[in-house]
């Protein structure tokens, strides 16, 4: 069963075709008032920051972003459940998944995709402190 497109600007996406979504970087930025997750609080040096994505799917735009941070030579993903899209996961019968689930979908998805990779690492390697 296909529900209608809601009266808001969500592209509806089976959780099976975000592998097929080609995204393409649109800004990422070093942000220290981005709080940390308690795992990382006890943490000195640590780099906090955003990235934003874009993409398409039906001829209809796609934004994703989330907040990332540097710690212990790793680029992390963090505060999953603020993920920032216009994307709405469906199940297979195409019943849309609630927003805590798209999120989480959405984090698994994420961490399939090269986003560590160019634009943060570089941002990471111009930003970050030099060792003592």
């Amino acid at each position: 069963m296909r529900l209608q497109n809601p009266p808001y600007e969500y592209v509806q996406i089976a959780e099976s075709d975000l592998p097929r979504i080609q995204l393409k970087h649109l800004s990422s930025a070093i942000d220290p008032s981005i709080s940390l997750p308690e795992s990382l609080a006890d943490l000195l040096d640590v780099l906090t920051g955003y990235t934003e994505w874009t993409g398409r799917w039906q001829e209809r735009g796609l934004s994703i972003g989330w907040d990332w941070a540097f710690a212990n030579e790793r680029i992390l993903l963090i505060h999953a459940e603020e993920i920032r899209s216009n994307i709405q996961v469906t199940g297979k019968d195409g019943v849309p998944a609630s927003a805590l689930q798209t999120r989480r979908h959405l984090a698994a998805w994420i961490e399939t995709l090269p986003w560590r990779d160019d634009a943060v690492s570089q941002l990471i390697q111009r930003n970050r402190r030099p060792a003592p």
